[in-house]
């Protein structure tokens, strides 16, 4: 649903687009790609383990497969999309962001130091390791700060002028995660180096990215693969991709308890994890009264 809708919501995409997908499964997506230029990638188990690096991070196999699409096609600009990511509009001004010193992330999240202060636990661990630290990567010397910002991740776009930014991002990843095990590093890294690189623009006006809703989206993910499948016509698979997307976002933007169930389920398993931890508890609390005030 991601890849075709940036397709469908491009004009002209034929000429603007190539698709490239990184799976261990090529066959099943073939039938939904018919007539349309993608390269497959197959992730074998020993690709997947040298992506995965020393640590066995998996979030590293991400920033891996971009910089793969970079050295097989550098003089083409990158897009790349989180699979729980679709576009719900013309794809035009998305498209023309891209500038030598212009990046593409999916949205602005919180500084470090705000995190921290609402006891935000991958912060709280993440921050010592680059406070007050200077950075040596590829001969260039960083100093980052609290200050600076997570950015979502699930939208990563530059400019093929642009290249060594991911190179820079994936030794930064190694370099914070070989410190600090937080899961989000790879995400940490992209927005320290983007944001203090280039300036960053944000995607979330033309897509959406639903990693907090995945539970109630995936039901209509099923529906759409069911039914997108059966479209041979590339017109009318365009056609109804548009719709599909339009209204799934219209339902999300009018059902916003959606966000609340995954999210206060995965808190309380975690407050069960930690017996009783008092940070997560606030949370819960929090979530729990949000929902109230909006019912009542």
């Amino acid at each position: 649903m991601s890849m075709l809708s940036l397709y469908a919501w491009t004009e002209n995409a034929s000429d603007k687009i190539s698709f490239i997908l990184y799976t261990d499964n090529e066959k099943y997506f073939e039938p939904y790609f018919k007539d349309i230029q993608i390269t497959f990638v197959n992730l074998t188990p020993e690709v997947l383990a040298d992506w995965k690096g020393k640590d066995n991070f998996m979030f590293r196999v991400k920033v891996k497969a971009i910089q793969d699409a970079t050295i097989k096609y550098p003089d083409n600009d990158v897009l790349f999309l989180d699979s729980d990511t679709f576009l719900y509009t013309d794809s035009g001004p998305l498209l023309a962001m891209y500038g030598q010193d212009k990046t593409i992330l999916y949205a602005r999240e919180y500084s470090f130091n705000e995190a921290v202060s609402k006891g935000g636990r991958n912060s709280s661990l993440f921050l010592p390791v680059i406070k007050n630290n200077k950075i040596r990567i590829q001969g260039l010397e960083f100093e980052f700060s609290g200050n600076n910002y997570s950015w979502n991740t699930g939208v990563i776009g530059f400019s093929h002028k642009n290249l060594n930014l991911i190179d820079l991002s994936l030794e930064l990843t190694d370099y914070l995660y070989e410190r600090v095990k937080v899961f989000v590093i790879e995400q940490y890294s992209f927005s320290l180096i983007f944001q203090t690189q280039t300036n960053v623009q944000a995607s979330d006006k033309y897509v959406y990215h639903y990693y907090s809703r995945k539970k109630p989206v995936d039901e209509y993910v099923l529906k759409f693969v069911s039914e997108v499948v059966q479209l041979n016509d590339l017109n009318n698979k365009k056609i109804f991709v548009k719709k599909f997307t339009a209204d799934l976002f219209e339902k999300i933007k009018t059902n916003p308890q959606w966000e609340d169930r995954p999210v206060l389920m995965d808190k309380i398993k975690l407050l069960i994890e930690r017996k009783g931890d008092v940070r997560i508890l606030k949370h819960v609390l929090s979530i729990i009264k949000n929902k109230l005030l909006m019912r009542y």
